[in-house]
């Protein structure tokens, strides 16, 4: 059993407490960054193991799905409640302190990263913070954009082509965003086989000795794509979840070891806002504030809907009056910030995508002083 404190840019203070090895070290390898000493100042989000008395709501687990998220009392609060073969396997306790009590059991890491996830963003919505779904990267002239757009939606790909370009690094997929600046959460890129496909410079960076044989061998990269290709007419939507990891397996990266011209900030005030749009053609295009704004709820609420329904039921478990709904968060820390649609299309490289984010930002002078480096 191992015990870690997290402190995140003094907005969201985690205490994972005798927890297994395993369930720590997933969190030491995205958010080890964070890792202080012990203060003695409470929580705001608590893991700890799942106590014995959790064996009572087995009989309460949901018996058609058993994977699902349901709500049921226990210490005399209403809690969410994930369940694995009839077993209560982590509970999800949304008041204050956010409580995260899970099983010892190894497979639990990815759902147990995932409820820690939501309890952060949770933890900072009630400082007027949140977790957003956005990569952020400044020019060399100290202009920090922020891009957004749903998952494969190709942020990643433009993340790349501009890091490769000499931009720093703030985002790739996720950042803190209070009081207007924009945090850095993780620094490791997940690479998948598309990138490499579409960067061909990207293979070169990150071939070695130690690299996945998916990483050194083209055909082998060849070959999974057509399987994947296969893949998507022959197979069953219900399987697809579980063939997509040894048919597109992720390759997290550390940012600093493949880029090394790189800088890694630790907060940034944002310059412009790039929405991810698909279109038949390239352009970048200026947005209306309401417009603006009604989208980035929109890819928000799609990055939450990714976890489950744990933002739905966490608020009809621990109704909040006094907190600020979504819509405010964006609007009070975003104010003020230009934003376009940058339209991709389906043939663009990532050089052809980046082209009118990098000529549109050079337009605009730099709203701040310069960032935070890690």
């Amino acid at each position: 059993m191992t015990n870690l404190e997290l402190e995140l840019h003094r907005l969201v203070h985690v205490r994972l407490q005798q927890l297994s090895t395993s369930h720590v070290a997933v969190v030491c390898k995205r958010l080890g960054h964070f890792r202080t000493e012990p203060t003695g100042r409470a929580p705001d989000v608590l893991c700890a193991p799942l106590p014995e008395s959790a064996a009572m709501l087995r009989e309460r687990t949901p018996r058609v799905a058993p994977q699902q998220v349901s709500t049921v009392c226990f210490e005399g609060r209403r809690v969410l409640l994930y369940s694995h073969r009839g077993h209560p396997d982590l509970i999800l306790d949304p008041g204050t302190p956010v409580r995260i009590l899970v099983s010892r059991r190894a497979g639990a890491t990815k759902r147990f990263y995932n409820a820690l996830l939501f309890a952060i963003h949770l933890s900072a919505t009630r400082r007027g913070g949140l977790l957003l779904h956005a990569a952020a990267l400044r020019d060399p002239h100290g202009r920090t954009a922020l891009v957004l757009g749903p998952r494969r939606s190709r942020k990643t790909h433009l993340t790349l082509e501009l890091l490769n370009r000499g931009w720093d690094y703030l985002a790739d997929d996720k950042l803190l965003l209070h009081q207007g600046r924009a945090h850095l959460f993780e620094h490791r890129l997940v690479i998948r086989r598309h990138h490499l496909s579409a960067l061909p410079w990207l293979a070169e960076r990150l071939n070695g000795p130690d690299a996945p044989r998916t990483i050194r061998s083209q055909p082998l990269r060849l070959l999974l794509e057509r399987l994947q290709h296969i893949a998507a007419y022959t197979i069953s939507d219900k399987l697809q979840p579980l063939l997509q990891p040894l048919i597109n397996p992720a390759f997290p990266q550390e940012l600093t070891r493949h880029l090394p011209s790189a800088r890694i900030l630790s907060s940034a005030r944002p310059d412009a806002l790039f929405v991810l749009t698909p279109a038949e053609r390239q352009g970048c295009t200026p947005l209306e504030a309401t417009r603006l704004l009604c989208q980035l709820v929109a890819i928000e609420r799609l990055y939450l809907g990714g976890m489950g329904p744990l933002e739905a039921m966490s608020d009809y478990a621990h109704p909040d009056p006094d907190s600020a709904d979504l819509t405010t968060l964006l609007e009070r820390n975003l104010t003020g910030v230009p934003g376009f649609s940058l339209a991709v299309t389906e043939q663009a490289s990532a050089a052809e995508l980046a082209e009118p984010l990098v000529r549109q930002l050079a337009d605009l002078e730099p709203r701040t002083s310069s960032p935070c480096p890690a």
